[in-house]
């Protein structure tokens, strides 16, 4: 079980207490991937496991094309040089989308309109490594409309 805050409470009842809209708070959490993995596949049909490798200049990753339309998603995603996640698009509010990062080169953007990471005055971009974790949860997305919400940071966890 990992802990959360410090107090026991499992990764799969942080999901589930995410996908419900309920707050977190995500400042300590101890994550390990043989958790989320598991939490992830408590939901069974919910939840999809896919990989992606973006291609030279792209920044957009849509749902539907390079990620699957599912509530719950892990993505391992690499990029063979340096490329920047800035929007991610077709999704629906509370989807969740968790980037396991199988290269060092991909930086997760943070713009107020796309994507909103944590930390915005001390380092308002992710500049991921091999192994960092980032969930993501989308707010106000309607799938197959304009609306494609904000991509809201749940928590990020750093390959060490």
């Amino acid at each position: 079980m990992a802990l959360v805050a410090g107090s026991e409470i499992a990764a799969d009842t942080v999901v589930m207490r995410a996908l419900k809209g309920s707050p977190l708070s995500t400042a300590d959490f101890d994550w390990d991937l043989e958790t989320l993995m598991g939490a992830i596949n408590a939901f069974g049909e919910a939840g999809e496991v896919s990989s992606w490798t973006m291609t030279a200049g792209q920044t957009t990753l849509t749902v539907g094309t390079e990620l699957n339309d599912v509530r719950l998603e892990v993505v391992f995603l690499a990029a063979a040089a340096a490329e920047e996640l800035q929007r991610i698009n077709g999704a629906n509010s509370g989807d969740i989308k968790v980037f396991i990062m199988t290269s060092n080169n991909v930086t997760v953007v943070r713009n107020d309109s796309y994507i909103k990471t944590k930390n915005p005055l001390l380092n308002p971009n992710f500049d991921t490594d091999t192994g960092d974790i980032i969930a993501l949860a989308n707010n106000g997305g309607v799938a197959g409309t304009a609306a494609n919400g904000t991509w809201i940071e749940i928590f990020r966890s750093l390959q060490v």
